[in-house]
């Protein structure tokens, strides 16, 4: 009965968070660069009209945190929000640094974002992700 409980419980979670994104004009994506997963909203085409916000979660959270800011200020911004190597739908690599995992991540999402581009951190507990973000126009060394 536990498990069915468990079970339930995850496909609400689930749905949810699917209808967050879509409410807020994200699908989600999934890349995977050197054998690590990442996974990010974005929306499927950047209007040049708008600023690029790229929203960093905090410590133990994951990208859907920013879905009510997102859905506060839709259709006046474009969003990115990047699940940080080890949370929500990201995986982690322990034989690699979390710095170099996260610059990894960083670059080919936001590689082509227009040069109207910010970066939010939800919190200051992942400076090093911050920091990464606000350089992520250079490539990465492997």
């Amino acid at each position: 009965m536990k498990r069915i409980s468990i079970k339930i419980g995850h496909l609400i979670w689930s749905f949810f968070l699917f209808l967050g994104r879509k409410s807020n004009g994200l699908e989600k994506n999934i890349i995977t660069i050197n054998d690590t997963r990442y996974a990010y909203l974005a929306p499927s085409t950047v209007d040049p009209e708008f600023e690029t916000i790229v929203l960093i979660h905090g410590f133990t959270g994951f990208k859907e945190y920013w879905s009510d800011f997102m859905r506060s200020c839709r259709g006046k911004l474009n969003f990115i929000v990047i699940d940080l190597p080890g949370h929500g739908e990201s995986g982690f690599d322990h034989e690699t640094s979390f710095q170099k995992q996260t610059s990894a991540g960083f670059y080919p999402v936001t590689a082509d974002i227009p040069k109207k581009r910010h970066t939010v951190p939800k919190e200051c507990s992942c400076p090093d992700a911050e920091n990464i973000a606000q350089s992520s126009n250079a490539k990465p060394s492997p």
